[in-house]
């Protein structure tokens, strides 16, 4: 039986909620790699309950920048965002991993200034999502 794409949006975008939530806490932590990995996961996830809502079955892959442009023609507001996307993009792996760094590991090299851009960036992408989605289930 086909999952309901209502249900598993749902589900997406309300875990790409909380895992901004952890992000200000993490921030407010001091824990500035992890809000950058964090907030990149958000945007992801918000972007994949988009897609599900749109009839997807399974999404492969991790990219915030992919995932909008594979997303953007059927919602143009998204097109606003690929900067947001690429700097999202560019969190992903160097927030996590001391070997992807020259000589400095993650929580050496985040800055406070640099995961809140991060953060408001994939708020501004969740923000737009749940606007997108709350309009498209309303028209139903």
């Amino acid at each position: 039986m086909k999952p309901d794409p209502q249900i598993t949006a749902g589900l997406w975008l309300k875990q790409s909620e909380r895992d901004l939530s952890a992000c200000w806490s993490l921030l407010r932590d001091g824990l500035y790699e992890q809000a950058c990995f964090y907030s990149q996961q958000s945007a992801e996830k918000a972007l994949k309950a988009l897609a599900y809502l749109r009839g997807a079955r399974l999404i492969i892959g991790h990219s915030v920048r992919e995932l909008l442009e594979q997303l953007k023609n059927s919602y143009p507001a998204l097109e606003r965002f690929q900067e947001a996307a690429r700097r999202l993009d560019l969190v992903y792996t160097t927030s996590r991993y001391p070997n992807t760094l020259p000589g400095s590991a993650p929580y050496q090299v985040f800055s406070q200034s640099q995961a809140e851009e991060v953060v408001k960036m994939a708020g501004a992408i969740i923000d737009e999502i749940k606007s997108t989605i709350s309009q498209q289930t309303q028209e139903e």
